[in-house]
């Protein structure tokens, strides 16, 4: 059985990452040139990010993400204090739209120039088993439509 197989969008996923995992942020990126799309996410507060409400408004720099690492490695990427780790302590990423996270975990989607990222506020350790799931949830997210589908 499959850890996501009753999961109808990438919308409900992020959700569903997010809880699972406990942390703060879960977005499903597209990378257009050297932008990164937010194309689905579930914050732990209200969340007021729907990209269909504007489309192109969340979109940021590559080099201003922790993705860009996660794309160029081609694997999950686990960092459980930012600050210090050497892939991204001098990261651009710490003053642009990872400021105020601590603790990053991304996947590229297969055969996709796409990510999923969770990050969190405070530093965490990552388990083999966040890895894992989110190894699935990306698999999952390959095959699935952003949002929805309309009533």
């Amino acid at each position: 059985m499959r850890m996501f197989e009753d999961i109808a969008s990438q919308v409900d996923l992020m959700r569903v990452l997010r809880e699972r995992l406990s942390v703060f942020y879960v977005f499903s990126n597209e990378i257009l040139g050297d932008m990164l799309h937010v194309r689905a996410a579930s914050f732990a507060g209200p969340n007021r990010l729907d990209p269909r409400d504007n489309p192109g408004r969340y979109a940021v720099p590559l080099d201003l993400t922790f993705c860009r690492e996660t794309l160029s490695l081609g694997m999950s990427l686990a960092i459980s204090e930012t600050h210090t780790h050497p892939l991204v302590r001098n990261s651009p990423a710490l003053g642009g739209c990872g400021a105020g996270v601590a603790a990053y975990l991304g996947v590229p989607v297969p055969g996709a120039k796409r990510t999923l990222c969770a990050m969190h506020v405070q530093r965490r350790p990552w388990s083999d088993g966040d890895i894992q799931m989110m190894r699935e949830a990306a698999r999952t997210s390959a095959t699935l439509p952003y949002y929805p589908p309309e009533d």
